[in-house]
């Protein structure tokens, strides 16, 4: 994160007034940390100035308490919250993994560390760890009579449940954190929020009668409390479940509410939910206009990295325009809404890599921590034995000589041994690295590339279902539908070739006539692209003793990329030929919209596109396989050059036959 330079030079006079000369590094390092406490959720500006000069104080080595230091930690976890960065946080986490056992540390922050741990496994994706977490927290809580412990573990753990579809476990969890309210004073934010909690998973099990009676439990706290702040989330919470009853006179008395209380409120996520709930409001009342005019306002201020409001916008857009009977703007919103789910989908992948990064680095190195200790401990003993043996005789000298001569022996035979297997295992690491790679991206395609067409598929068969009176409608809805299905079935055909040319140990060889057989793929070619007019050049007479039928996929993905990613009213493909020995050479050149140059080796990968679906088409994997295909034979595909609008040139390579 960046500091403004205001916020920097303002940095004098927002500590200037608490310091004096005579005091010490530890009294700064505590007025740092109760501006930290003043100021970590109202201004982050300040919070990161605060938290840096306790860095400084702590990178000069000073006499800081490992409780004071250990809350600055604490306060430095729930700052990178505040930015929405968990894998900030995880890494701090795991980087005070040392400070945490210190004896100076209460039980109190560790149990505060535990359940922040816990939070942060969930908010990674990693369910598993993060449940046993608060479990583990509960007990703990349990045992230590901390009921703050045991509350903050139990409602998060319940967040999980519901954010996992288990809603009756959810629902425990909630209940429990109500029981302990009956017995044990518990801040009444956390017992509203509990409630609000609820009423959402009663309302995502359509159990209204339920949600409602929570609402009104949360309600009465609010009121008796003064916990304004929440008013607004609650509001929205009964709006939504009158909306879902299709009670719309009580939902536009719920919207007036709404507009009187974000008058006075400046939380710019209840405002942009309540604008939300309108173009719902309007939906429901098929005020479809009025609807559409709040949804793309939504969209105008939504920020760029919310993309959760933006697909959550994008869909309800889709579905709208749908119900009016507008195809293609509904198309359009339906493109619009994969792409951002493909962004976040990306984006979450990312985060997960990264933290699975961190999690095996810390724990490669508290292994490499045990076997060093393990080690010392081994090479004290070992120095034992050998004083006690030259104190109890001196005869054994010659014998000790031998013995260390035999060691160094075999200690170099042993290094020489621990090289040879370092390196296989490292060659073998490699491997299952590039595995591990491909397996992340058929991942991917599993997750939302095959999704994709998918749900074209199912969305507009429901239309036209809904359309079936209309067959003017039907029949354009099909269509859509249609399209979804050929890239489907493209796609597939293309991950089966992907999946199967590792296969290939030694494809067949045969005498191939370079002209016709670069005509014959061309002429297949030709047949996609019907309404396009196209040239191939090709002034050679040479044969070649190569394998065909891995040849032929090769060509005809560069010729295919040269026809889809041109704009131009004649298609122009060239083709030149020559021995390179060892190697046969082509160069395919074509007049298409050409590559920049930071993307030359980016084309070659998985599912890499340059341009969107709703651009071209395509699954992104057809310059993939001709990579994997001609490695196959010792050769390679790249770019030999290409520029935006200049056209581009393909280099194949590969092998002579000897």
């Amino acid at each position: 994160m960046s500091i403004s330079q205001s916020a920097w030079s303002q940095a004098p006079d927002i500590f200037a007034n608490a310091f004096t000369e005579e005091m010490t590094a530890r009294e700064r390092f505590s007025i740092y940390l109760d501006s930290i406490d003043k100021y970590v959720y109202g201004n982050l500006e300040i919070t990161q100035l605060a938290l840096d000069e306790c860095r400084k104080i702590l990178d000069q080595k000073q006499a800081i308490p490992d409780s004071t230091v250990f809350k600055y930690i604490l306060y430095s976890i729930y700052f990178e919250y505040s930015k929405a960065s968990p894998l900030g946080a995880f890494q701090i986490i795991v980087d005070s993994e040392s400070i945490r056992n210190s004896e100076g540390i209460t039980d109190s922050q560790i149990r505060t560390f535990n359940y922040l741990e816990s939070f942060t496994y969930m908010s990674l994706g990693d369910l598993e760890a993060a449940q046993n977490a608060y479990y583990e927290g509960i007990e703990l809580g349990k045992a230590a009579k901390d009921t703050g412990s045991v509350v903050s573990n139990l409602y998060s753990l319940g967040q999980l449940f519901d954010q996992e579809g288990y809603f009756e476990e959810a629902i425990h969890c909630y209940q429990q954190v109500v029981d302990y309210s009956k017995v044990y004073a518990i801040r009444p934010a956390t017992l509203a929020l509990t409630y609000n909690e609820l009423v959402e998973t009663y309302t995502d099990m359509k159990v209204y009668d339920q949600a409602l009676l929570a609402l009104r439990e949360a309600f009465g706290i609010m009121d008796a409390h003064e916990l304004n702040i929440l008013r607004s989330d609650a509001l929205l919470l009964e709006g939504n479940i009158y909306l879902a009853q299709g009670k719309l006179d009580a939902a536009d008395t719920i919207y007036n509410k709404l507009i009187t209380f974000n008058t006075t409120a400046e939380d710019h996520n209840n405002i942009a939910n309540t604008q939300k709930f309108l173009a719902d409001l309007y939906r429901a009342k098929k005020r479809y206009p009025e609807a559409i005019e709040v949804y793309e306002g939504i969209l105008q201020r939504t920020d760029s990295t919310d993309l959760d409001r933006q697909i959550e916008t994008y869909a309800n857009m889709y579905e709208v325009y749908g119900e009016l009977g507008d195809f293609a703007a509904a198309y359009r919103y339906v493109l619009q809404h994969n792409e951002v789910k493909d962004q976040k989908d990306e984006d979450i992948k990312r985060q997960k890599t990264a933290y699975l990064k961190v999690r095996y680095d810390y724990e490669q190195k508290e292994r490499d921590n045990a076997i060093l200790a393990a080690e010392i401990a081994s090479n004290r003993a070992e120095r034992k034995l050998l004083y006690g043996g030259i104190v109890l005789s001196s005869l054994f000298i010659l014998v000790l000589f031998g013995f260390f001569y035999q060691k160094s022996r075999y200690s170099k035979r042993l290094e020489k041994e621990v090289a040879i297997r370092t390196a296989k295992l490292q060659s073998a690491n490699e491997l299952l690295d590039r595995s591990n790679q491909e397996l992340e991206e058929f991942n991917r395609i599993l997750s939302h590339d095959l999704k994709e067409p998918l749900r074209s598929i199912v969305g507009f068969s429901q239309l036209a279902g809904r359309n079936i009176a209309n067959p003017d409608q039907a029949l354009q809805y099909l269509d859509f539908v249609l399209r979804g299905g050929r890239q489907l079935e493209r796609l597939i055909a293309d991950v089966n070739l992907f999946q199967t040319a590792h296969l290939i140990i030694d494809p067949t060889r045969s005498v191939i006539e370079v002209l016709g057989f670069l005509e014959e793929i061309f002429s297949e070619v030709q047949t996609n692209y019907p309404d396009k007019k196209l040239e191939l050049t090709c002034a050679t007479d040479d044969s070649i003793l190569a394998p065909p039928e891995l040849l032929r996929p090769i060509f005809r993905s560069v010729m295919n990329n040269a026809v889809q990613y041109n704009q131009q009213e004649i298609i122009t493909i060239k083709v030149s030929y020559r021995l390179d020995a060892p190697m046969h050479v082509f160069e395919i050149e074509d007049n298409g919209i050409g590559i920049a140059p930071k993307y030359h080796a980016q084309i070659f990968e998985m599912f890499r596109r340059l341009n969107s679906r709703s651009e071209q088409g395509g699954s992104g994997l057809g310059l993939s396989i001709a990579r994997r295909l001609i490695e196959k034979i010792d050769g390679d595909i790249s770019v030999l050059r290409s520029g935006e609008n200049e056209g581009s040139t393909f280099r194949i390579r590969f092998k002579q036959e000897a």
